[in-house]
């Protein structure tokens, strides 16, 4: 439920899908940040909401680990399928909540294991970078 005007960040973009919906949900009155880590998927990203001819995004490179926003910035953080991706859960979840305003709501759609993953599989490069 984003509200008119309000900031949302949503980690792990990708080629911006959930930013640009959140874009059009906030309104022009409201903002839409998308981060992503690689320097080309955000330039996709950001080629898709200029078509979209939507000036309300913003989108960011770097880390959710490492979020380059102010504390207290944004009023909804939201990610969808990408947490797991981390290796520093903790530490993403963390700036999550750093540049989260009091009172802010944070929205996360992912993966979840129920059991351990063998550990050929948890050693495995391949595997890491799915």
């Amino acid at each position: 439920d984003l509200a008119t005007g309000e900031v949302v960040l949503d980690l792990g973009c990708g080629v911006g899908i959930d930013t640009l919906l959140a874009a059009r949900a906030v309104g022009p009155a409201g903002r839409a940040i998308g981060l992503y880590m690689t320097e080309e998927m955000a330039a996709r990203a950001r080629t898709n909401a200029a078509t979209a001819g939507l000036a309300n995004v913003e989108i960011l490179f770097g880390l959710m680990e490492a979020i380059p926003l102010a504390d207290a910035s944004v009023d909804v953080v939201v990610s969808n399928g990408v947490l797991n991706l981390s290796t520093r859960k903790s530490r993403a979840l963390a700036e999550a909540m750093r540049v989260l305003r009091p009172g802010g709501r944070i929205s996360i759609a992912d993966l979840v294991l129920e059991d351990r993953l063998p550990e050929d599989v948890l050693k495995s490069p391949a595997a890491l970078a799915g």
